[in-house]
């Protein structure tokens, strides 16, 4: 058994009772992306799991653009500095 069916199994285990009732009755599939877990039939698979596909290619612009500024206006020195701080005070208190 390869990595992906031993973790395609473990997942179902995961599964509600439900759901997994409701997979077996109806024969539907259940298409996983990152995170997100869609609930299709089996002929909408294909289509849906290359619809995901496309669209969750993009890089995450907002999150870098607001990473960026964080960085670059000093933030991040700053929260190194305290954590460092923070984290020696710890180590002398323990020690």
């Amino acid at each position: 058994m390869g990595p992906i069916r031993s973790l395609e199994k473990r997942l179902k285990a995961w599964e509600s009772p439900q759901l997994r009732r409701f997979r077996r009755q109806t024969g539907v599939e259940k298409v996983s992306r990152g995170t997100p877990q869609l609930v299709v039939p089996p002929d909408l698979v294909d289509y849906v799991s290359a619809t995901l596909s496309v669209t969750s290619r993009h890089a995450p612009l907002l999150e870098q653009a607001v990473l960026c500024d964080f960085i670059t206006e000093g933030h991040f020195s700053r929260h190194l500095r305290r954590m460092r701080e923070v984290y020696a005070e710890r180590l002398s208190t323990l020690l």
